[in-house]
């Protein structure tokens, strides 16, 4: 399961009509606020019928889940599927049934329902009630942090969701070597990006110096292109990706950032082939995110100024 989860909600957790009063509404919707801007993607059933349910629909949509609703969709947080059932819901109902379709077609974190909803239906795991979202039971089944093997297939699994949805890329780790066995796969992760349209900006980030302690090299950035473009070239070329490096003069921590979700990388992007060589993922809060963004972005030059190298762009 990756850190950044999938779910798709009935539209009446958005009707503050559909709450007993007031202050549970606000109460839940906070939650949905968290569970939707922070930790997901949300599924836009029947090719996007279902944000445009919103529109359509003259309900008593509550006030800030108005608001979520935008920035989902300004956060490009939708992701359109195919329609399942035959006929358009034009019920909550009717919008569970198609989720739980499209859950059995290709299987969802979660369908975020109210009370109203889970009497008409058989009980089903996937269902999250909205005022339970914050109970143990919930948390324990989406957890920030993942213990997994550092082989190609364990991140395969959990960078997947994430390079097929995210608009931007940030792969921040020191030692990250193409020319180096331990990096060989990292090209196959990047090209799960390669079926997104429009195609993701991707930068990498990476320190000048190569090794540590007394062996640590420093190389030109020229060196660097050198490297990375023998043996990245041809293949994003080929995929039509295009990739930014940047050249660090001193960076210490790992991580993955993107416009949906950042993660803290225990060990970095490198793979071995022992599955039982382990490593810990953990989903960092948006403020924790947006931050490392800025300190690694090469235009902000009131702190980076002195401590980007260089870089340079493959195709």
């Amino acid at each position: 399961m990756s850190l950044l989860y999938e779910y798709t909600f009935t539209p009446d957790v958005f009707d503050e009509s559909c709450y007993p009063h007031e202050e549970v509404a606000s109460v839940c919707i906070e939650q949905l606020r968290r569970i939707s801007l922070e930790e997901s993607i949300v599924r836009n059933l029947r090719a996007g019928e279902w944000i445009e349910f919103f529109k359509r629909t003259n309900r008593p949509w509550h006030r800030y889940g108005k608001e979520i609703l935008k920035k989902i969709k300004k956060q490009s947080r939708l992701r359109d599927v195919d329609p399942v059932l035959p006929e358009g819901p034009e019920s909550d109902e009717d919008w569970c049934s198609e989720a739980l379709a499209s859950h059995e077609s290709n299987p969802l974190d979660g369908i975020i329902v109210t009370d109203n909803i889970l009497k008409n239906f058989d009980d089903n795991p996937v269902f999250m009630p909205i005022n339970k979202v914050n109970q143990k039971k919930y948390r324990d089944i989406r957890p920030g942090s993942a213990r997994l093997s550092r082989t190609y297939e364990e991140y395969k699994k959990q960078l997947e969701i994430i390079f097929r949805c995210s608009n931007s890329i940030m792969l921040i780790d020191p030692h990250l070597d193409p020319s180096e066995r331990r990096y060989s796969e990292l090209i196959n992760l990047l090209l799960l990006a390669k079926e997104k349209e429009p195609k993701p900006v991707i930068e990498v980030h990476r320190a000048i110096y190569k090794g540590s302690g007394p062996s640590r090299e420093i190389k030109k950035v020229e060196e660097w292109e050198k490297i990375f473009k023998e043996y990245w070239y041809e293949v994003l070329k080929k995929n039509k990706l295009q990739v930014r490096v940047c050249i660090w003069k001193s960076m210490h921590d790992r991580y993955l950032i993107s416009n949906l979700i950042g993660i803290s990388l225990g060990n970095g992007f490198d793979t071995t082939n022992y599955d039982k060589d382990m490593t810990t993922w953990s989903r960092l809060d948006i403020k924790t995110k947006e931050n490392i963004e800025r300190d690694f972005d090469p235009s902000n030059i009131a702190i980076n100024q002195n401590d980007l190298a260089g870089s340079f762009t493959i195709l």
